[in-house]
């Protein structure tokens, strides 16, 4: 498989924690929506209201054209989350201070025991995405168009025109890029002035503070998302108890399989509870089958109390 496309930016002389690296995937995408203000305007003026309170929107290009695209994207997010730990934070924030990471564009923690799985998995969506721009790109003249008609946006693409891209500039728009790279642990280079050898012991210090605080907040956010999975089945075995009707949803059984045989070497510390956490979860694999919590209740209050022992291990 071709990896031409995704470097890991991995120095031998920049030292690395080896238990894992940093990764981001940004997908960049043509947005087909852009805002109508006119209509809004008018349809404000229509409903004698304050058009302030309105919004139009138009689409540039109709739905069917950049389905692959659109697509692709979503999966390749997927696969890209179901391989990472949770988002990469290397320093420790002020008790005071209210940290909300974004999770879109943002830096992962990977398990060097799923980095080959990783490369392997990006280098197809990434090829499959390519195969898909290009496509697109060949067919920018017949969207152009189409845009100018009656199957378009007709009289109203001459006040539209600027918002779409030449057919040489729009491939610059369209993207799925992936980002690597080591978790340096020292900021000490080979050749420094001594006389600042104090000050950069204090840094290569705080630099190894930060790291360990990161790979800490990994696991522990490895050890809540499998607990917080286990509890999403056990609120669905809970429903299931009390109406018949109420359904058991097979992904998400299926996802917490998956977390369950994946947890542990996504973590990159030790975590007694963690250990604990996967020891009640695999006790509960028999029954972790959808089919199974349909029919059976006996099962459905083994993994509701399983999942409630799993809750009380973060809540101690």
């Amino acid at each position: 498989m071709n990896r031409n496309h995704i470097t890991v930016h991995m120095s031998n002389t920049s030292p690395s924690t080896g238990e894992g690296i940093k990764v981001r995937l940004t997908v960049c995408m043509f947005n087909p929506l852009v805002n109508d203000k006119q209509a809004a305007v008018e349809d404000a003026r229509r409903s004698e209201a304050n058009a302030e309170l309105y919004s139009s929107k138009r689409k540039l290009v109709a739905g069917k054209d950049i389905e692959r695209l659109t697509k692709i994207s979503p999966e390749g997010r997927e696969a890209f989350q179901r391989l990472v730990s949770s988002p990469w934070l290397d320093y420790k924030p002020d008790p005071s201070e209210q940290v909300k990471i974004s999770t879109r564009g943002c830096w992962y923690f990977l398990s060097t025991a799923y980095l080959s799985e990783y490369l392997d998995t990006m280098s197809k969506y990434r090829q499959r995405f390519e195969l898909a721009k290009n496509d697109f790109i060949d067919s920018y003249g017949e969207v152009l168009r189409k845009a100018n008609s009656r199957e378009g946006l007709g009289k109203d693409f001459a006040r539209f025109q600027h918002k779409y891209p030449s057919k040489e500039r729009v491939g610059e728009k369209i993207s799925f890029t992936t980002f690597e790279d080591p978790i340096v642990t020292s900021f000490m280079p080979e050749v420094f002035d001594e006389r600042i050898q104090h000050e950069m012991e204090q840094l290569n210090q705080r630099k190894k503070e930060q790291v360990e605080y990161g790979l800490h907040t990994v696991t522990k956010s490895v050890t809540k998302d499998l607990i917080e999975s286990a509890q999403h089945v056990g609120k669905q075995c809970a429903a299931k108890n009390k109406s018949s009707r109420s359904p058991i949803s097979e992904s998400v059984v299926q996802r917490l399989v998956e977390k369950l045989e994946m947890a542990v070497c996504k973590a990159p510390r030790d975590s007694a509870e963690l250990d604990e956490a996967v020891k009640i979860g695999r006790g509960l694999l028999e029954e972790l089958d959808p089919d199974i919590l349909k029919s059976n209740e006996h099962s459905r209050n083994k993994v509701i109390a399983g999942a409630n022992r799993m809750n009380d291990l973060i809540q101690l």
